[in-house]
């Protein structure tokens, strides 16, 4: 360890300015400066839910406006005046809370000259806990005759909401068995934390739970959309450059290739050549093989359209070069430029002699077969030239998503639904990818309907 002059020590700047201690502050903790920003960051959230609870018991203990008031009950058999038996029930409040005690009263004033014997009496107080050997011993099996008998009955409540009645059942002989009843109520329970209070606190919160999820919701599918469009913003360049740069250089080569083949078979005579064809079709995987090469792979903003091109160019790619071999295949697209035209083509025309003669066979003796996949090259063009332009469409012009294809066959919706491609020579790979056309296409049709 080289050892430093105590000058050289001093000279350093020092990272971190550390308090003076004075006597004021001495024995006071020192907090760093990352917990002092981490407690002051907590402060407006500690608040936040101080202030959330303190509103929850204001609504919860906030008494709801109502015409019920606390009154006496008072209760009296209306057929008193028939039997002479006057019987009256009295109970001094209708508003109690749990564990609150009650005095129920109970007057019975016979008013005939004879006694009422065999007098029994009952009470159902759902809510109220009492005792019924009380009632019993306050109640004599036997009223005399012109006298009075009263009754004090204690009650308990024990419920913590509600409203409740209590009702009075009493039956005596006097030349016949009368039985009758009366009812006080309603009586209401009231608690701090009963029925009532937590329906009323939860109807108090019902309107700003329902807005606040709302609001969430909105402001959620908000910043979804604001992400999304900020991500749409940001790509959109990129797709600009790549339609500019190899969607439509691919497009226009496809277009080519599809023209040319029908200006040598349909018109009479031939606006082109075989040659012409040929050098299509290989300045079409030319112009792949830059985009493979370039980005590696087909970037589009849906992804059914990739999946869809993808597998549709593995198809055609393999099928070319199937035919026209990979090797003379690889040394044509050297020699060729991204750019090159046909005419360009004689500079190198004896690196395209082989891969023309392979490609002009396949046409004369399978021609069938060539035109299928012809219809292929359609699909792709069509794919590239909407999804280059999807950006602009739907952000720009405003208009529906459509194909345009170039060959009549392809616009049938069950084009790939059954694909009917050839698979001899073709790899296992090639196989699975005609396949996976099948589902392909419908799924990716769904998206531009």
């Amino acid at each position: 360890m080289v050892s430093r002059p105590d000058s050289d020590l001093q000279s350093l700047p020092n990272p971190i300015d550390k308090p003076t201690l004075t006597a004021q502050n001495a024995y006071e903790p020192q907090l760093h400066p990352m917990w002092k920003r981490f407690s002051v960051a907590r402060k407006p959230a500690a608040l936040s839910v101080i202030a959330v609870l303190a509103l929850c018991v204001v609504l919860f203990l906030t008494p709801e406006k109502t015409d019920f008031r606390s009154s006496a009950l008072f209760a009296r058999d209306a057929s008193s005046k028939d039997t002479h038996v006057d019987v009256a029930a009295h109970l001094d409040r209708s508003i109690l809370s749990k564990d609150d005690a009650a005095i129920l009263q109970v007057n019975i004033q016979n008013n005939n000259p004879e006694p009422l014997t065999d007098f029994h009496f009952s009470i159902a107080a759902p809510g109220f806990g009492w005792k019924p050997e009380e009632a019993k011993t306050e109640i004599p099996d036997t009223v005399a005759a012109n006298s009075a008998v009263a009754a004090s009955i204690p009650l308990k409540a024990l419920a913590n909401s509600g409203s409740y009645n209590i009702s009075i059942f009493y039956s005596w002989n006097r030349e016949s068995r009368y039985s009758s009843a009366i009812s006080l109520g309603p009586l209401k329970m009231a608690g701090i934390f009963g029925q009532d209070n937590w329906s009323r606190f939860l109807a108090r919160l019902t309107l700003p739970i329902v807005l606040a999820g709302l609001g969430y919701y909105f402001q959620l599918r908000q910043k979804t959309r604001d992400e999304r469009q900020q991500v749409r913003q940001n790509i959109l360049p990129l797709v600009m450059s790549l339609a500019e740069r190899h969607y439509m250089p691919i497009v226009t080569s496809a277009r080519i290739l599809i023209g040319h083949y029908y200006d040598l078979t349909q018109k009479n005579p031939p606006a082109s050549s075989l040659d012409e064809v040929s050098f299509d079709a290989l300045f079409l995987l030319k112009r792949m093989d830059y985009l493979r090469r370039d980005k590696g792979q087909i970037f589009f903003q849906d992804n059914a359209a990739e999946a869809l091109a993808a597998d549709a160019w593995f198809v055609l790619r393999e099928k070319l070069r199937s035919v026209l071999g990979d090797s003379d295949v690889e040394l044509a697209l050297q020699k060729m430029g991204n750019d090159d035209r046909f005419a360009d083509s004689k500079r190198y025309r004896m690196h395209l002699q082989i891969p023309f003669n392979k490609f002009q066979r396949w046409i004369a003796s399978n021609q069938n077969e060539f035109e299928r996949y012809l219809q292929l090259v359609d699909v792709i063009q069509a794919v590239f030239r909407l999804e280059a332009n999807r950006p602009f469409s739907d952000h720009w012009y405003g208009t529906p998503k459509k194909l345009s294809f170039e060959t009549k066959t392809v616009h049938k919706p069950d084009f790939l639904k059954n694909p009917a491609f050839p698979v001899a020579g073709l790899s296992e790979a090639s196989i699975k990818r005609i396949e996976s056309l099948k589902t392909d296409w419908p799924r990716y049709l769904a998206t531009i309907n």
